[in-house]
């Protein structure tokens, strides 16, 4: 391999490394609810993934009860998951038992509303990129930067890419969310960020695998630190992986090698004047 093959080898890794941001602006690390967001509560994780991913069905969504409190209290909407023994979800009343519902912590007005939104902006994201933005997360990492830190950080686990869609049933609209025909995600950032910041390897999921199988080789890989833990939520919110997709295609060092022998990307990356 020559020097200049090399240099622009060097130049292509900082590319690809500047293409993931591990701070805690990525909300792939540290995930904040918006007014946007659908809190899913009490529908287990695996019904869901086999309802969406393998079953390839739609799903609907049913507010909370009118006699439930708006802000339930943290240890309502979550527990923890054991590495040994996946905790069950949480039972909320509901009187709908229903195969396709994913309930959820909003009331009436405040689900269609957060689901008009969400419907819209995806939409407009497509239009306007090509990309989906709009995915189901199911699981969360809860993290501690450093020990003097008291507040968790938490950054999802599972991305299931989605589609939501108004739809009419009869004399009434709901929103129908079903699985967009793309990769479901591991989350490289936390991936990247895990293996540089801490010296741990995040298990990679498999569409062969249950969330539930995956969560708990997670909270297994979790009790390395003290105060980390995983909870089985879930999440409907959008979240970017343009970027990385780029670093995904830049991964392979053996076809960086071919790429580095380009003579229009050393150009580019400046390693050869325009001109011989």
């Amino acid at each position: 391999m020559s020097d200049t093959t090399l240099t622009t080898l060097q130049s292509l890794e900082s590319i690809r490394q500047r293409l993931l941001d591990l701070s805690k602006r990525n909300q792939l690390l540290s995930y904040k609810e918006k007014v946007r967001t659908v809190h899913i509560v009490d529908t287990p994780l695996d019904k869901v993934f086999n309802q969406l991913v393998r079953a390839g069905k739609s799903m609907t969504f049913a507010p909370l009860p009118i006699d439930m409190p708006i802000d339930m209290p943290k240890e309502l909407t979550m527990t923890h998951v054991n590495p040994e023994v996946l905790s069950p979800p949480l039972s909320i009343p509901s009187k709908s038992k229903q195969e396709n519902l994913l309930h959820t912590a909003h009331q009436d007005e405040v689900l269609e509303r957060r689901c008009k939104k969400l419907a819209r902006e995806a939409r407009t994201a497509i239009e306007e990129t090509g990309s989906n933005l709009l995915y189901l997360a199911v699981g969360f990492l809860e993290w501690f930067s450093d020990k003097q830190t008291t507040e968790p950080i938490k950054a999802p686990l599972i991305l299931i890419p989605v589609k939501l869609e108004r739809v009419r049933f009869s004399t009434v609209y709901q929103y129908v969310l079903s699985c967009w025909d793309e990769n479901i995600e591991t989350n490289i950032s936390l991936a990247e960020k895990l293996a540089n910041d801490f010296n741990l390897v995040l298990p990679v999921f498999s569409e062969n695998s249950e969330p539930g199988q995956y969560l708990a080789q997670v909270a297994e890989m979790a009790k390395e630190i003290p105060r980390w833990q995983v909870v089985p939520d879930i999440r409907l919110d959008f979240f970017s992986f343009t970027k990385l997709l780029m670093y995904k295609d830049l991964n392979s060092l053996a076809d960086n090698a071919k790429l580095a022998d380009n003579a229009n990307l050393k150009q580019i990356i400046g390693e050869n004047p325009p001109f011989e």
